[in-house]
C-alpha cells in the first residue's frame, strides 16, 4: 500500500531558477576576485619591469601585459573555491531572505534537491580547477618565467635574487 506522504520531485523550472540565481553571483565573484588578484600581481611585479635601464629594451612592450595574463591561471586556483563558497552562501541567504526556501520546503521538495544545481556547478568548477592546476598553470608559468627572465635578468637583479633564502625555479 503506497504511503500518503510521498516526496515531491523538483521541477526543471526550479532547477534552472536556482542555477541562474547561483551563476550570477558566481560570475560576479570570479570577475571581482580576478581583477583584485591581477591588480595585486601588477603592483608586485611591475617594478621589476620598470627597473630595466632605459636603452636596454629586450623585447616588445606587449610582453608585459602578456606576462600578467599568463599569471592569471595560477591565481584562478585560489579564486575558484572562494567564488563558489561566496556565491553559494549569497544564493542561499537571498533565497532565505525572500522566503523561497520556505516555499520550496512547503511544496514538499527537499532542500537537497533544491541545492542540486549548486552541487553540480561546484563539481564542474572543481574539475575545471584540477584541469587548470595540472595542464594550464605549468605551461603558463613557464612562459611567464621566460618573459620575466628576458626583461629582468640583469646583474643587479641576479645579485638581489642571490640574497633570497629560497629560490623557486
Amino acid at each position: 500500500m503506497p504511503s500518503t506522504f510521498s516526496r515531491r520531485h523538483g521541477s526543471r523550472i526550479l532547477f534552472w531558477y536556482v542555477l541562474r540565481e547561483f551563476v550570477l553571483p558566481l560570475g560576479c565573484c570570479l570577475i571581482a576576485f580576478s581583477a583584485l588578484f591581477l591588480l595585486n600581481t601588477v603592483f608586485d611585479d611591475l617594478s621589476d619591469f620598470l627597473r630595466r635601464p632605459a636603452g636596454t629594451n629586450p623585447g616588445s612592450l606587449w610582453q608585459i601585459p602578456l606576462y600578467f595574463l599568463l599569471l592569471q591561471p595560477g591565481n584562478m586556483l585560489n579564486i575558484l573555491p572562494m567564488s563558489v563558497l561566496l556565491a553559494s552562501c549569497f544564493t542561499t541567504s537571498m533565497m532565505g531572505k525572500h522566503q523561497e526556501l520556505t516555499a520550496i520546503r512547503g511544496a514538499g521538495i527537499p532542500l537537497t534537491r533544491m541545492a542540486l544545481p549548486i552541487w553540480i556547478t561546484a563539481t564542474l568548477v572543481s574539475i575545471a580547477s584540477f584541469w587548470i592546476a595540472e595542464d594550464v598553470v605549468p605551461a603558463c608559468s613557464l612562459k611567464a618565467a621566460r618573459i620575466l627572465s628576458l626583461w629582468c635578468d640583469t646583474n643587479a637583479y641576479r645579485r638581489r635574487r642571490a640574497k633570497l633564502a629560497y629560490h623557486n625555479a
